[in-house]
């Protein structure tokens, strides 16, 4: 199940901001940027998984689909509202479900985003 629409940064006019002004952390999964929202809202979210990456579409897909997943499930643990963009690595597509979980968390946790 995909991430609710209030969830989603749609636009490339709504994800370019995040990238260019927005603070970073990394790990070797990605490379998270994120910047607070001034309206309050909820938290939205962007993954972005370039061919160059990753070559085959279905990996990119299931990519994009477990980090959707595991930030659906975790919803409740952000904190304030923040826009976040997730640029994912060309790791993220061989590793293992639960290895890549739990370097998902580190990426939030590092950027101090659970409350």
């Amino acid at each position: 199940m995909a991430l609710a629409r209030k969830n989603r940064l749609r636009s490339t006019g709504e994800i370019g901001p995040v990238i260019r002004r927005g603070r970073a952390v990394s790990n070797e999964l990605a490379l998270m940027r994120y910047t607070p929202r001034h309206d309050g809202g909820d938290s939205r979210f962007a993954f972005v998984v370039s061919r160059k990456a990753i070559k085959k579409s279905s990996t990119r897909n299931i990519v994009r689909r477990r980090s959707a997943e595991w930030v659906r499930k975790h919803l409740i643990f952000f904190g304030g509202g923040h826009d976040i963009v997730l640029v994912f690595k060309k790791a993220s597509g061989e590793l293992k479900r639960s290895v890549f979980y739990s370097l998902l968390a580190d990426l939030f946790e590092k950027a101090n985003l659970f409350r």
